[in-house]
């Protein structure tokens, strides 16, 4: 079994998002090449509890998930059309030198689960600048 590339999975924006009570998140990936194909791809996250819609209340709040918990948030990482589970371990909500809200999440990805048994489990840290599609 081949480790995927940890270098390929780059965000470049996080984008918070409402839908009744509960929030998602979507790291909106960088484009990248594997096996001379070009992938466009994002890791989402639905089903998260936060304090606020406000950008600037997020600050320094840092949520931690147990395994049980990591189930409810419906992780997704698509790969070749194939949906691989992914596990939100930890976000944390810092502010930037420049200003900026930045998320930080510590996740696995699932690649036995379906189709891409070819590639181990991952475990790492992507990081990105949040924005908010929440109009209130």
């Amino acid at each position: 079994m081949d480790q995927f590339p940890k270098k390929l999975i780059q965000a470049n924006l996080a984008v918070l998002s409402k839908s009744d009570d509960l929030y998602g998140l979507s790291f909106q990936l960088n484009p990248f090449i594997l096996n001379k194909e070009l992938v466009n791809s994002s890791i989402s996250f639905e089903g998260l509890q936060l304090p606020s819609s406000n950008l600037k209340d997020l600050v320094r709040l840092k949520l931690k998930f147990d395994e049980e918990q990591c189930q409810d948030f419906n992780g997704c990482f698509t790969l070749d059309g194939v949906h691989n589970p992914v596990d939100l371990h930890q976000i944390e909500f810092i502010e930037s030198r420049s200003g900026y809200l930045t998320v930080l999440a510590k996740i696995s990805i699932d690649f036995e689960y379906e189709m891409h048994d070819c590639y181990e489990n991952l475990d790492l840290v992507i990081n990105s600048m949040v924005a908010s599609v929440i109009l209130e």
